[in-house]
């Protein structure tokens, strides 16, 4: 018999259809779009002593690992991360002499590698201020990811928010206090961040650090109810006590309104970062600017945001259509996209009747 051909549709077996080759043409269909593991924390080392070099990208999977590049009194910062949850540790190194150029250069090493966090260490007095102008200079060049940021020493609360002044972004945590261990080691606030940082990474992006138990004995500096309320209303990360037991109150960035929450700017970041994935492995140059191609990006983007609504990272009553001011001709394709994010219970207000 002959081949039967037919464009689109479904294979259905008609009632006394005859035995042979059916064929039917579709449209490729366009890849879908993954929601990526987002735990990789990246950091900068000034100070090591193992077989690592200066100007040189290690990743790393273990703490083992890390002793042999590094040297064993070199890796707490390391040992932290991984221990707040980090699925891997992107480490540059600098010279310990290092001067602004020489901290500017590791960093732009480093902004070629992917990871998710960066945790800026204090070990040299001019990297934090560095590291935050680096961040914002790499969003603008299209790499998004959130730094953690801290000041040790700093314990007034004055002084706290003062050192935070200079980190204020939506992107940017500000740990405020350090932690003690259960043996009584004092782990500074810059390197409780080091720990803040893995957390961030490793927590679900349904998830929150709002009221996180923290597996440490108790706080360096305990502060007042008043003082707490000050520090979270200046977005920065306090870390207080709840009974006996330590706990994040509040997982905030120093952004304002809705990206003023860690859960929100991670549900963004992993939207743009997904998206821009898929778009360069399957889209760009590879699908036809026609109604037909245009449907099928929007269907791609419909369904990856399904997955987030399912996930309960965005609401369901997302909406994906071609941009109706903006013609979509040539090369060129305008897509709008609305989203609502979903943040986690933080207050709950009672009204009892008597």
């Amino acid at each position: 018999m002959a081949v039967t051909v037919k464009t689109g549709g479904v294979f259905t077996q008609a009632e006394g259809q005859r035995p042979g080759l059916y064929v039917r043409f579709i449209e490729k269909a366009i890849a879908a779009i993954g929601l990526g593991a987002r735990a990789k924390v990246a950091t900068l080392k000034t100070v090591y002593s193992g077989t690592a070099v200066t100007n040189t990208v290690y990743r790393i999977k273990s703490l083992a690992a890390a002793v042999e590049l590094f040297g064993d009194v070199n890796t707490k910062d390391i040992e932290m991360i991984l221990k707040g949850g980090a699925g891997e540790v992107v480490v540059v190194t600098a010279d310990a002499a290092s001067v602004e150029a020489d901290l500017t250069e590791a960093l732009n090493i480093l902004e070629t590698y992917e990871f998710h966090v960066f945790v800026a260490q204090p070990d040299v007095a001019i990297l934090p201020g560095l590291a935050i102008t680096w961040l914002k200079a790499c969003r603008d060049n299209g790499k998004n990811f959130i730094g953690v940021f801290s000041f040790d020493g700093v314990e007034t609360v004055e002084a706290i928010k003062t050192a935070a002044i200079t980190f204020v972004d939506e992107y940017s945590v500000f740990v405020a206090n350090g932690v003690k261990d259960v043996d009584g080691t004092v782990i500074s606030a810059d390197l409780y961040s080091c720990y803040v940082a893995g957390v961030v990474a490793g927590t679900s992006l349904d998830g929150s650090l709002t009221y996180l138990e923290v597996p440490f004995a108790e706080t360096i500096t305990r502060f007042r109810s008043v003082e707490v309320t000050e520090l979270l209303a200046d977005g920065l990360l306090v870390t207080v006590m709840d009974g006996d037991q330590p706990r994040i109150e509040q997982g905030l960035t120093l952004g304002e309104g809705q990206f003023s929450k860690i859960r929100t700017v991670r549900a963004k970041q992993a939207m743009i970062d997904d998206i821009d994935k898929a778009v360069n492995d399957n889209y760009i140059g590879r699908i036809t600017n026609s109604p037909d191609g245009q449907i099928a990006v929007i269907n791609a983007i419909k369904t990856y945001l399904t997955t987030l609504a399912t996930a309960n990272i965005i609401a369901n009553d997302f909406a994906v259509e071609l941009d109706k001011i903006v013609p979509s001709v040539g090369s060129e394709l305008y897509i709008n996209i609305g989203v609502r994010f979903l943040d986690s219970i933080e207050f709950v207000y009672l009204t009892i009747t008597v």
